[in-house]
């Protein structure tokens, strides 16, 4: 996934918060380069601090992690970034606040184009600021 184009058009969008713990130096490049995407990974030492930081977002976007369903056991909306193949989880109404987006034969573009526009229109609806967190 192209993380850093992502990243960047993210930032513009929506309040952004980051809060995965383990970094690849892409990620570390795109937190340096957009200023605007606040780093919460350091005070988040374990789920109970996530879980509050999670209940302070409006929306989460995620991978298939720890994170996606830490959100979908506390009915928090998360949009989670995932393979086109079927799972319980996203597909069966297990966490009916979850919202999957899937790629087809890892073509993110498309599918980090329809985030970005659907955030958009979740800001532009709610009419206040959209604050969410970026774990990808």
């Amino acid at each position: 996934m192209q993380g850093k184009s992502f990243s960047f058009r993210l930032h513009l969008v929506a309040r952004t918060f980051y809060l995965r713990h383990e970094k690849a130096a892409a990620d570390l490049e795109v937190l340096k380069s957009a200023g605007t995407i606040i780093d919460l990974s350091p005070e988040l030492t374990d789920f109970h601090q996530t879980a509050a930081a999670i209940a302070a977002l409006d929306l989460v976007i995620s991978i298939d992690t720890s994170v996606a369903n830490l959100c979908g056991a506390m009915g928090r909306h998360d949009w989670v970034l995932t393979a086109n193949i079927e799972d319980y989880r996203w597909s069966h109404g297990w966490y009916p606040s979850m919202k999957a987006f899937r790629h087809a034969y890892c073509q993110w573009e498309p599918v980090l184009d329809e985030v970005i526009e659907q955030l958009k229109a979740r800001a532009e609806d709610n009419a206040k600021d959209c604050s969410m967190c970026f774990h990808i």
